[in-house]
Protein backbone atom coordinates (compact mmCIF):
# COMPACT_ATOMS: atom_id res chain seq x y z
CA UNK A 1 0.00 0.00 0.00
CA UNK A 2 1.39 3.40 -0.92
CA UNK A 3 0.91 6.42 1.29
CA UNK A 4 0.79 10.07 0.37
CA UNK A 5 0.36 12.00 3.59
CA UNK A 6 -1.04 15.50 3.99
CA UNK A 7 2.17 16.93 5.44
CA UNK A 8 4.25 15.88 2.43
CA UNK A 9 5.49 12.54 3.79
CA UNK A 10 5.70 9.58 1.53
CA UNK A 11 6.34 5.92 2.07
CA UNK A 12 4.94 2.45 1.76
CA UNK A 13 3.26 0.49 4.46
CA UNK A 14 3.35 -3.23 4.99
CA UNK A 15 1.11 -5.25 7.23
CA UNK A 16 -2.58 -5.31 7.93
CA UNK A 17 -3.77 -1.80 8.53
CA UNK A 18 -6.18 0.55 6.89
CA UNK A 19 -4.93 3.52 4.86
CA UNK A 20 -6.53 5.82 7.43
CA UNK A 21 -4.61 4.27 10.34
CA UNK A 22 -1.39 4.37 8.38
CA UNK A 23 -1.86 7.98 7.34
CA UNK A 24 -2.80 9.17 10.83
CA UNK A 25 -0.14 7.28 12.79
CA UNK A 26 2.67 7.25 10.27
CA UNK A 27 5.96 9.05 10.02
CA UNK A 28 6.26 11.75 12.72
CA UNK A 29 9.36 13.13 11.02
CA UNK A 30 9.25 16.54 9.30
CA UNK A 31 9.90 16.84 5.58
CA UNK A 32 13.15 18.79 6.14
CA UNK A 33 14.59 15.95 8.20
CA UNK A 34 13.76 13.41 5.50
CA UNK A 35 15.35 15.61 2.83
CA UNK A 36 18.48 16.09 4.94
CA UNK A 37 18.86 12.44 5.95
CA UNK A 38 17.76 10.65 2.79
CA UNK A 39 18.10 13.21 0.01
CA UNK A 40 14.40 13.14 -0.86
CA UNK A 41 11.09 12.74 0.86
CA UNK A 42 9.29 11.16 -2.08
CA UNK A 43 11.88 8.50 -2.70
CA UNK A 44 12.02 5.72 -5.20
CA UNK A 45 14.51 2.98 -5.67
CA UNK A 46 16.61 1.38 -2.97
CA UNK A 47 15.07 0.40 0.32
CA UNK A 48 15.69 1.75 3.77
CA UNK A 49 13.84 0.19 6.64
CA UNK A 50 13.60 1.85 10.01
CA UNK A 51 11.96 -0.02 12.86
CA UNK A 52 11.24 3.23 14.65
CA UNK A 53 8.68 4.16 11.99
CA UNK A 54 5.65 2.02 12.73
CA UNK A 55 1.97 2.65 12.27
CA UNK A 56 -0.62 2.21 15.02
CA UNK A 57 -1.34 -1.32 13.81
CA UNK A 58 2.35 -2.25 13.95
CA UNK A 59 2.93 -2.22 10.20
CA UNK A 60 6.33 -0.97 9.09
CA UNK A 61 6.72 2.30 7.20
CA UNK A 62 9.47 2.28 4.59
CA UNK A 63 11.27 5.42 3.45
CA UNK A 64 13.03 4.97 0.15
CA UNK A 65 15.84 7.40 -0.69
CA UNK A 66 16.49 8.41 -4.27
CA UNK A 67 19.29 6.39 -5.82
CA UNK A 68 22.55 8.27 -6.22
CA UNK A 69 24.86 8.00 -9.17
CA UNK A 70 28.05 7.09 -7.32
CA UNK A 71 29.99 6.52 -10.53
CA UNK A 72 29.56 10.21 -11.35
CA UNK A 73 30.86 11.25 -7.93
CA UNK A 74 33.84 8.91 -8.25
CA UNK A 75 34.81 9.98 -11.75
CA UNK A 76 34.34 13.65 -10.84
CA UNK A 77 36.70 13.14 -7.90
CA UNK A 78 39.32 11.55 -10.16
CA UNK A 79 38.94 14.32 -12.75
CA UNK A 80 39.19 17.07 -10.11
CA UNK A 81 42.22 15.52 -8.42
CA UNK A 82 44.28 15.23 -11.58
CA UNK A 83 42.72 18.04 -13.63
CA UNK A 84 41.61 15.69 -16.36
CA UNK A 85 39.37 16.46 -19.30
CA UNK A 86 36.61 14.00 -20.16
CA UNK A 87 38.71 12.75 -23.07
CA UNK A 88 41.70 12.11 -20.79
CA UNK A 89 39.50 10.35 -18.23
CA UNK A 90 38.04 8.13 -20.94
CA UNK A 91 41.58 7.33 -22.04
CA UNK A 92 42.91 6.39 -18.58
CA UNK A 93 39.76 4.34 -17.84
CA UNK A 94 40.42 2.42 -21.10
CA UNK A 95 36.92 3.07 -22.45
CA UNK A 96 35.86 2.70 -26.06
CA UNK A 97 34.33 6.17 -26.37
CA UNK A 98 33.12 9.25 -24.53
CA UNK A 99 29.57 8.07 -25.27
CA UNK A 100 30.10 5.20 -22.84
CA UNK A 101 31.18 7.66 -20.15
CA UNK A 102 28.19 9.95 -20.77
CA UNK A 103 25.81 6.96 -20.66
CA UNK A 104 27.19 6.19 -17.20
CA UNK A 105 26.63 9.77 -16.09
CA UNK A 106 22.95 9.82 -17.05
CA UNK A 107 22.31 6.28 -15.81
CA UNK A 108 21.64 4.67 -19.19
CA UNK A 109 24.29 2.04 -18.53
CA UNK A 110 26.63 0.86 -15.82
CA UNK A 111 30.32 0.04 -16.02
CA UNK A 112 31.48 -3.52 -16.60
CA UNK A 113 33.42 -5.15 -13.78
CA UNK A 114 36.77 -4.56 -15.50
CA UNK A 115 35.97 -0.85 -15.89
CA UNK A 116 34.80 -0.65 -12.27
CA UNK A 117 38.03 -2.27 -11.12
CA UNK A 118 40.06 0.24 -13.12
CA UNK A 119 38.02 3.18 -11.80
CA UNK A 120 38.42 1.90 -8.23
CA UNK A 121 42.21 1.71 -8.68
CA UNK A 122 42.22 5.25 -10.07
CA UNK A 123 40.13 6.43 -7.13
CA UNK A 124 42.63 4.92 -4.68
CA UNK A 125 45.46 6.72 -6.47
CA UNK A 126 43.48 9.98 -6.46
CA UNK A 127 42.87 9.69 -2.71
CA UNK A 128 46.54 8.93 -2.07
CA UNK A 129 47.45 11.94 -4.24
CA UNK A 130 45.23 14.21 -2.15
CA UNK A 131 46.51 12.73 1.12
CA UNK A 132 50.07 13.43 0.00
CA UNK A 133 49.10 17.07 -0.41
CA UNK A 134 49.98 17.29 -4.07
CA UNK A 135 48.29 20.08 -6.03
CA UNK A 136 46.18 19.61 -9.15
CA UNK A 137 48.72 18.85 -11.91
CA UNK A 138 46.53 20.02 -14.81
CA UNK A 139 49.26 22.08 -16.47
CA UNK A 140 51.84 19.34 -15.98
CA UNK A 141 49.90 16.25 -17.10
CA UNK A 142 51.85 15.80 -20.32
CA UNK A 143 55.23 16.98 -18.99
CA UNK A 144 57.81 14.15 -18.97
CA UNK A 145 58.54 13.10 -15.38
CA UNK A 146 60.07 9.61 -15.36
CA UNK A 147 61.96 8.11 -18.29
CA UNK A 148 60.18 10.37 -20.78
CA UNK A 149 56.79 9.32 -19.39
CA UNK A 150 54.26 11.89 -18.31
CA UNK A 151 51.80 11.61 -15.44
CA UNK A 152 49.08 10.96 -18.00
CA UNK A 153 51.16 8.08 -19.41
CA UNK A 154 51.59 6.63 -15.91
CA UNK A 155 47.85 6.89 -15.23
CA UNK A 156 47.19 5.14 -18.55
CA UNK A 157 49.35 2.11 -17.75
CA UNK A 158 47.84 -1.23 -16.87
CA UNK A 159 48.09 -2.17 -14.08
CA UNK A 160 48.21 1.13 -12.25
CA UNK A 161 51.37 1.60 -10.22
CA UNK A 162 50.29 3.83 -7.33
CA UNK A 163 53.79 4.18 -5.87
CA UNK A 164 55.25 5.25 -9.22
CA UNK A 165 52.47 7.80 -9.73
CA UNK A 166 53.01 9.24 -6.25
CA UNK A 167 56.75 9.40 -6.93
CA UNK A 168 56.02 11.31 -10.13
CA UNK A 169 53.75 13.59 -8.09
CA UNK A 170 56.57 14.37 -5.68
CA UNK A 171 58.85 15.17 -8.61
CA UNK A 172 56.24 17.44 -10.16
CA UNK A 173 55.67 19.08 -6.79
CA UNK A 174 59.39 19.80 -6.39
CA UNK A 175 59.76 21.14 -9.92
CA UNK A 176 56.72 23.43 -9.69
CA UNK A 177 57.42 27.09 -9.02
CA UNK A 178 56.47 28.26 -5.54
CA UNK A 179 52.89 29.50 -5.24
CA UNK A 180 53.75 32.64 -3.31
CA UNK A 181 56.92 34.30 -2.11
CA UNK A 182 57.54 34.49 1.58
CA UNK A 183 57.93 37.92 3.05
CA UNK A 184 60.78 38.71 5.37
CA UNK A 185 59.43 38.72 8.94
CA UNK A 186 62.34 40.93 10.09
CA UNK A 187 61.91 43.58 7.41
CA UNK A 188 60.78 46.97 8.67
Amino acid sequence: MELALNDGYFGTSSGACSPVDAAVQSCPVPQEYLEQQFGVFRGSGGSLVSNSLRTASGANLFIQPAPKNNIQEITDSIRDTFGLSVTALVSICHLQSRKTYYNWMVGKSTPHSSSMSRIYDLLLVAKAWKNAGFPNPKGQLTQPVLDDQSLLDLLNQAPINKDLILFAGSRLNLSAPPQATLRDPFAT
